[in-house]
């Protein structure tokens, strides 16, 4: 299964197990819980930074690895050396086995295509959210627009339409208002005044439109997914 560790504009979280921690379980040869801890770390905390990542991916390697897990233990050491391409292992340290399995997925790196066996498990994907967001709320649309949504034209189209609608309605409300104020016939009063009043009527609308456009806009690119 695809696991997506999302790191970039967010802080990461703070980590609940300590790197060392990890290190020595794995010292002491207690494979299972190593890639359970790590196993619960990436899913408590998926925002890790791109080091740490691939520290835990080390250690999730060696452990899967050392249970006989070699399917699981190519797809993550895949996964490590999309993160860190220059990653290598101290053949000093792990044994034969292993550096063969760590150097079979080096290859299929290298030589990679579609028709490769190996798959990584677990990805680094950059949160722009906090960026769409903000684009969004300077013009409506153009946060959705940089994500590749459609429907940003939409939302710039009519709070375009909208700013200007109530930009127009507002001067002519304004400038209806001070005529009927002016006015010194009385036949003229009573249709000086609805004219007023439609524009009023018409700025007040547009205003609205405008207000609807903008919240509607921000609620919807709050709800982008990563």
């Amino acid at each position: 299964m695809l696991f997506t560790a999302a790191c970039g504009q967010d802080k990461p979280a703070v980590s609940s197990v300590s790197l060392d921690k990890i290190k020595s379980t794995y010292e002491n040869n207690q494979y299972q819980e190593v890639e359970q801890l790590i196993k619960t770390e990436l899913d408590l905390f998926p925002q890790q930074s791109p080091q740490s990542l691939a520290i835990l991916l080390h250690y999730l390697a060696l452990s899967q690895a050392s249970q006989g897990k070699e399917e699981e233990a190519q797809n993550t050491f895949a996964s490590l050396l999309l993160i860190k391409p220059d990653y290598r292992i101290d053949t000093s340290v792990i044994s034969p086995k292993l550096q063969l399995l760590f150097g079979s997925v080096m290859l299929d790196s290298l030589h990679s295509t579609s028709s490769s066996t190996i798959s990584p498990s677990y990805l680094i994907q950059t949160d722009r959210r906090s960026e769409y967001i903000l684009k969004s709320i300077v013009f409506p649309g153009w946060g959705q627009l940089q994500q590749g949504q459609k429907r940003g034209y939409l939302w710039g189209t009519l709070f375009s339409v909208a700013i200007l609608g109530s930009g127009v309605s507002t001067y002519m409300a304004y400038q209806t208002k001070v005529d009927y104020l002016n006015v010194s016939d009385q036949q003229e009063i009573e249709s000086a005044y609805n004219e007023f009043n439609q524009w009023y009527r018409l700025r007040n609308t547009f205003l609205t439109v405008t207000f609807a456009t903008y919240t509607l806009n921000l609620a919807d690119i709050s709800r982008l997914k990563l």
